[in-house]
């Protein structure tokens, strides 16, 4: 019996001790959590107290902030990084535990003396901890801590008040962000006592402060206003130049701006002049100053000119500098417009470029200049050949017309189109794709004007037969009878040509180099470049020395100031992939080029009314037969 009650009385202290255990240890697991772990990407103390760690690897900051516990148990953390990581430094800053860790760092023992510990997984909250980045970690305290009891019926509330600026400030207080309105203003009902907060935002220096709220009857108001970690500084050169800062412009003669501290790049740019480049270092005491950069300094050449007869007058850039025969030293690199005149013959125009320390020589025969007709006004300098027996100058740009003052005009530049939104030149109201025959002579059809656009083939044609060509009759039909405002502005002075004129252009005319076409993109713009008869392939170097469908356009790209010097100069065509337009909506931008002929024609299948038309892509040039009602590009010609 004795026996049997021992037993019983040693079962109950057993039970006891067990549930005693489990008591503490619950307790001890409430001691205290992990709130949140998050990145703090606009934090920048991690770069401004850099460390690294015993493999050279720059670390990255945990700061641990804490809520409920008190600053004496707080210091009673202790902290064990993973295998392979370390923890290089620890600091106590602004009421946080601050943690200089490796790289790479994927799990954290967090350990308190009388609390117990808590392993974090930091890779269930960030993808990866990086070197120089700063994460913010919140333990919470479970314990209550009965520091002294208050009267209930007394006020422990008020508003805390924070006013930012700048107004894109991020604040944290103790270890919490705070949402901050656009006005700058941030704003929580809290319990009283004191608080640590911290203010920072790019280009600024941080702000770190403590403030008590114990006043039951006013707001407490905080006004943080951040100091500027940036420079207003004046940029100048004496010279017409671009100023450029690290590799971009910031303006021309003279800037102002704000510049972080630090080393910058500083760069004068002039054309035909060497650039000047300086590094200078910004510093806050440089605030308000102006810093005058050395201008940059002329590159030179030479050009020589002669002529016959002698006594020429030489006009450079449309400056007069003295009579043939002449040496003019110095002038600068690049490209310069040279005229000379002569009582008793043509001007003789032409662009030069000069290079770097070289000498140019220009020979003019005056005579020889003076023995072939000058092009007509809206034209180019170029002939060729369209028949054996003809040749053409062609106009200087595609046609376009402008319904609400009934004029005509060609594109100020070759590869200027007006395109699918009306983006490629900044003509108000113009069009360039047109239907055939619709040169605004009536001839009894439903569509003659430029801007017709209905859809049905056979109201377009020209005079009173739909198999006239354009140029029957007395040729009104033809866009060419009308005047064209920058081509003369007479009528009846151009024409288009016809489809036999277009295939022996293309295909069957002798040439002086043997090359015809080529397919380009000049000024960005696809096309096809058309030769003169006289054009010498030693101008300029072509990747593609031959005609045909096999080159495309990219093949030959060309910058709008070699055209203009080596192609447009000698008298070369371009004829710009325009698209086509049906209704009124337009195809093939850059694909394609459509360009009518004079030609009528019947569809081969029906008897619908056609016309023949030139069509190139990046892999043909083929002459077809093609719906009247299609809006196509009109380049016209001149007679020689």
């Amino acid at each position: 019996m004795h026996s049997i009650r021992n037993k019983a009385i040693m079962m109950k202290k057993t039970c006891f001790l067990f549930l005693l255990l489990c008591c503490s240890l619950a307790l001890m697991a409430q001691d205290f959590e992990i709130v949140s772990v998050e990145s703090l990407p606009l934090d920048m103390s991690a770069r401004e107290e850099i460390h690294t760690d015993h493999n050279n690897r720059q670390c990255a900051l945990l700061r641990i902030a804490t809520q409920n516990i008190a600053p004496n148990q707080r210091e009673l953390f202790t902290f064990v990084p993973d295998y392979g990581s370390e923890m290089v430094q620890r600091a106590t800053r602004d009421g946080e535990i601050w943690l200089w860790v490796s790289p790479g760092l994927k799990y954290l023992r967090v350990k308190h003396r009388d609390w117990g510990q808590y392993e974090l997984r930091l890779i269930d909250h960030v993808a990866r901890v990086e070197a120089l980045h700063t994460y913010k970690i919140i333990i919470k305290g479970t314990m209550v801590l009965a520091l002294q009891e208050q009267n209930n019926n007394s006020p422990t509330q008020q508003y805390l008040v924070f006013q930012l600026s700048p107004t894109n400030a991020m604040l944290e207080v103790d270890g919490q962000l705070w949402e901050v309105a656009p006005d700058g203003t941030a704003m929580k009902f809290v319990n009283f006592g004191t608080y640590s907060y911290r203010v920072q935002a790019p280009n600024y220096l941080p702000e770190t402060g403590k403030v008590t709220v114990d006043d039951p009857n006013n707001t407490k108001t905080v006004n943080v206003k951040l100091k500027s970690d940036f420079v207003e500084i004046t940029l100048q050169v004496e010279a017409d130049a671009e100023i450029w800062v690290n590799n971009k412009k910031k303006g021309t003669r003279t800037w102002t701006g704000q510049l972080g501290k630090g080393i910058y790049k500083i760069e004068c740019k002039k054309e035909s002049h060497e650039t000047t480049a300086v590094s200078k270092e910004i510093t806050t005491e440089m605030s308000g100053q102006t810093i005058t950069l050395p201008a940059p300094t002329p590159i030179y050449g030479s050009l020589n000119v002669e002529s016959t007869p002698i006594g020429a007058t030489i006009y450079i850039d449309g400056k007069e500098v003295g009579k043939t025969p002449k040496f003019i030293n110095e002038i600068l690199v690049g490209r310069h417009d040279l005229k000379l005149t002569k009582n008793g013959y043509n001007n003789y125009n032409d662009t030069v470029l000069i290079s770097k320390n070289e000498r140019k020589q220009v020979d003019i025969d005056f005579s020889n200049a003076n023995t072939k007709q000058n092009a007509p006004e809206g034209a180019l300098c170029g002939l060729f050949s369209v028949s054996p027996t003809k040749q053409v100058w062609f106009s200087k740009g595609n046609l376009q017309y402008r319904e609400s003052t009934n004029t005509w005009r060609f594109a100020e530049k070759q590869w200027d189109y007006i395109g699918e939104k009306r983006e490629r030149v900044l003509y108000k109201s113009w069009i360039d794709l047109f239907g055939w025959g619709t040169s605004g002579y009536n001839h009894r059809k439903n569509c003659y004007q430029p801007s017709s656009w209905q859809t049905t083939s056979s109201a377009y044609y020209a005079y009173d037969n739909e198999e006239k060509d354009l140029y029957s009759n007395d040729g009104r039909a033809d866009w060419g009878y009308n005047a064209i405002s920058n081509g003369g502005d007479q009528e009846c002075q151009w024409r288009t040509l016809t489809i036999d004129e277009w295939k022996y252009l293309f295909d069957n005319r002798e040439t002086a180099s043997g090359l015809r076409y080529i397919r380009a993109k000049v000024n960005g713009i696809n096309g096809i470049i058309v030769f003169p008869d006289n054009w010498d392939e030693e101008t300029y170097k072509l990747n593609t020395l031959h005609s045909g469908t096999e080159n495309s356009y990219d093949n030959n790209i060309i910058s709008k100031n070699d055209w203009l010097l080596f192609f447009e100069s000698k008298g070369s065509v371009f004829l710009p992939a325009s698209g086509y337009r049906t209704d009124s909506y337009v195809f093939l931008c850059e694909l394609g080029g459509y360009y009518w002929s004079s030609n009528s024609c019947k569809d081969i299948f029906n008897s619908d009314p056609f016309a023949m038309c030139l069509s190139f892509s990046d892999e043909f040039v083929f002459y077809n037969n093609e719906i009247r009602s299609r809006g196509c590009s009109v380049r016209l010609v001149r007679d020689y």
